[in-house]
């Protein structure tokens, strides 16, 4: 058990962040397929803790998003929020061992998600001031999803 656990968390070590023309055509279509990217929306950053085929955290032109798929179809995560639904954004960089570091997203109705991120400090801080970018772009626009 122990080295299964140390083999996990060096293969969530090794999980890069991606700009969006990085992410495989398959993780496109799986995000699709989920509902959290319509064929007009473009993913900025994108991020794995583990296998793009079960679970991501990505930031678009409209939303940020995180999804958590696993074969018992109740225990399924897909959480996201259109950028003039957000009213917060905090990341949360300093965590437990055995999680990631992501920023809280608060919507309207006071539900909340997490997004999740890792790299290096520069990384995570581009992903947490990419969503706040895209997030006040959009606000002072008064664009509607």
């Amino acid at each position: 058990m122990k080295k299964l656990l140390l083999f996990l968390l060096f293969i969530a070590s090794c999980q890069k962040m991606k700009s969006g023309q990085h992410v495989a055509p398959e993780t496109i279509q799986l995000v699709e397929s989920i509902g959290l990217l319509s064929k007009d929306e473009h993913i900025v950053l994108y991020y794995s803790n583990f296998r793009e085929s079960s679970t991501g955290s990505f930031v678009t032109d409209k939303r940020i998003a995180h999804y958590w798929l696993e074969k018992k179809v109740t225990n399924n995560r897909i959480e996201s929020a259109y950028y003039s639904d957000i009213i917060s954004i905090i990341p949360r960089y300093k965590v437990p061992d055995f999680d990631s570091p992501y920023i809280e997203i608060t919507k309207r109705n006071g539900d909340k998600f997490r997004a999740y991120m890792e790299g290096s400090d520069e990384e995570k801080y581009l992903f947490y001031e990419q969503a706040l970018a895209l997030w006040h772009k959009r606000h002072a626009a008064g664009v509607q999803p």
